[in-house]
């Protein structure tokens, strides 16, 4: 189960039931659907290999009237398989599903189905007002060369000759390192960026401005060995999964039921 969007949530759920006995299946997708009944807007989505377009099929008719007893709408009608049959299913609660679509894309003896889903979108990000510095070695460089330790020479107090020290510095540093005021979008927290990736993300952009800065051969080597396997990036997307499974272990702890009988889900 997945969960979309961050202010209008719903949550999406795909399915896929091999051949066979339906019965397990049913009884395990009751439970299913009663431990989500919380959850206002959910789409149900999938392969549940029963022939929906047979009125003399009972396990598809018990499908349809489990998911009516809980408010589904399904949309699918017409074959989407090869072989004739309403195989692939769109059940869906609280959400506006238009413009449903069976179509034979030739790639496999299930046909695709289009539909199109009507939601909110999220607000933009909102804008903020930062101030920063740009200190590179290069204005090291310039602070070193402006600061004289002979100025703060003659002070017997310590309180004053702290405060000449502070407004010194403060003068150098507005001078090689400017202050500067801009506007940025406020940025989705990403708690799986840790500090050992922000380390790796700082590492790789050194690496790759020296790069750039030098075109040798040694230094594309060593930032391809940074995002290559085992790199930043592979750590980044299996700390994005973990982080992700466990928000969503937590989101369906504190939405629903517990339910841990979904070996045939």
């Amino acid at each position: 189960m997945i969960r979309t969007g961050l202010t209008d949530v719903f949550y999406c759920v795909l399915i896929y039931r091999p051949p066979g006995p339906a019965s397990v299946f049913l009884n395990d997708f009751t439970e299913f659907l009663a431990s989500i009944i919380k959850l206002e807007k959910v789409l149900i989505i999938g392969d549940f290999n029963l022939h929906i377009d047979k009125v003399s099929c009972n396990m598809a008719a018990d499908l349809l009237s489990i998911t009516d007893s809980f408010n589904f709408t399904q949309h699918v009608s017409g074959p989407t398989h090869s072989k004739g049959h309403t195989l692939d299913l769109v059940f869906s609660l609280g959400l506006n599903i238009a413009n449903v679509c069976v179509e034979d894309v030739c790639v496999s003896d299930h046909s695709c189905v289009f539909f199109d889903l009507t939601f909110p979108l999220d607000p933009p990000p909102p804008k903020m007002r930062v101030v920063r510095r740009f200190i590179n070695e290069e204005a090291v460089q310039k602070f070193s060369v402006l600061f004289d330790p002979r100025s703060l020479v003659g002070y017997s107090d310590a309180d004053a000759l702290i405060g000449a020290f502070n407004s010194r510095c403060s003068d150098i540093i507005n001078k090689v390192a400017p202050a500067k005021s801009c506007l940025v979008s406020h940025k989705k927290h990403c708690p799986w960026i840790d500090e050992p990736i922000k380390n790796l993300q700082r590492n790789c952009r050194k690496v790759e401005r020296l790069w750039k800065t030098t075109n040798l051969e040694v230094h594309r080597i060593q930032l391809k060995e940074l995002r290559g396997v085992g790199g930043i990036d592979e750590y980044m997307e299996r700390k994005q999964r973990q982080c992700s499974l466990k928000i969503q272990r937590q989101g369906e702890a504190a939405l629903v039921e517990p339910y841990t009988t979904h070996t045939t889900l």
